[in-house]
């Protein structure tokens, strides 16, 4: 009787030819995969059933030629798009670690007053909204104009949400019958390389602030 083939004794490919080596479904899934990133939906959306989409999506993720794959096409989309992963990163970074107290002063009289004259960039990037409105304050000839600024963040909690993924901090989680009948837990995490990328992103990153 012929033995089964174990994956890591196959021939490890690279590149285009690894993508190539793929059946239809397993292409179809590392093409979905490179949408999200979510394993479990871009298993149902290449065709596999909902039931197990989540165990093969697991097993797909842990495949050489798979990795290999999406090594390609990701390499292949920064270079038609000129954006790479460690800009999209950054750009997160920026939304997620905003601080209001970058864009706020305390006056002679300690009241707390908008200040942009010392904002970043990088700072710049994480507002989501910057608006001002000038209204009379007071009645008849002691009527003043007071100028509103109002500030408001970009969507910290999406972008931490979206860091936190592919920093693997987040796992999906199933349960599956292992021996026995007992439950055997099996998790999905981001790629180990773009979670190491983020995790260099945040470790260098600095916020100047001028008080």
């Amino acid at each position: 009787m012929a033995k089964k083939r174990k994956v890591q004794d196959e021939p490890q490919l690279e590149g285009r030819a690894a993508y190539e080596a793929l059946n239809d479904k397993q292409r179809a899934f590392v093409d979905e995969y490179l949408i999200d990133m979510i394993g479990t939906q871009a298993a149902i959306r290449a065709g596999y059933s909902k039931k197990s989409a989540h165990v093969q999506a697991c097993d797909l993720l842990k495949h050489p030629k798979i990795q290999a794959a999406l090594r390609h096409k990701m390499a292949e989309r920064e270079k038609r798009t000129e954006i790479t992963a460690d800009a999209v990163l950054s750009e997160m970074a920026k939304i997620g670690f905003a601080n209001l107290r970058d864009f706020h002063r305390i006056d002679g009289e300690g009241e707390v007053r908008p200040h942009f004259m010392d904002t970043t960039d990088d700072q710049w990037a994480g507002l989501g909204e910057v608006t001002s409105e000038v209204y009379m304050e007071g009645q008849g000839d002691d009527a003043q104009p007071v100028k509103r600024t109002k500030i408001k963040l970009g969507d910290k909690k999406g972008a931490l949400s979206e860091l936190g993924r592919h920093l693997g901090l987040w796992t999906d989680k199933t349960e599956i019958s292992g021996p026995g009948g007992k439950p055997v837990e099996m998790m999905v995490t981001a790629q180990e390389s773009m979670a190491q990328k983020l995790n260099d992103l945040v470790t260098k990153r600095r916020i100047v602030r001028t008080d």
